[in-house]
């Protein structure tokens, strides 16, 4: 599957084993310390809103950063955007 920030997907969609998901606050946190503002900007979302992430690290850097705002960020129908 080829994507590009922006794209949307469902966690379903998105559960290829290559994503880690990251639901603690803690680490939402520090994950998005590690992306610039102009990425979230363009996936519309702003760092409070965010509730997980499913991320691919590659070389000790966040290589594709999927997020979202469900608040159910586990759910297979919860809608991630690509960020990075």
């Amino acid at each position: 599957m080829t994507t590009q920030p922006g794209d949307l997907r469902t966690a379903a969609d998105l559960t290829h084993g290559a994503l880690d998901l990251l639901t603690d606050s803690q680490d939402v946190s520090g994950a998005l310390a590690h992306l610039g503002g102009a990425e979230l900007d363009g996936a519309h979302l702003a760092h409070g809103e965010v509730t997980g992430l499913l991320v691919r690290v590659a070389d000790a850097d966040l290589a594709e950063v999927w997020a979202t705002d469900s608040r159910r960020p586990f759910a297979v129908g919860s809608l991630y955007v690509r960020v990075r």
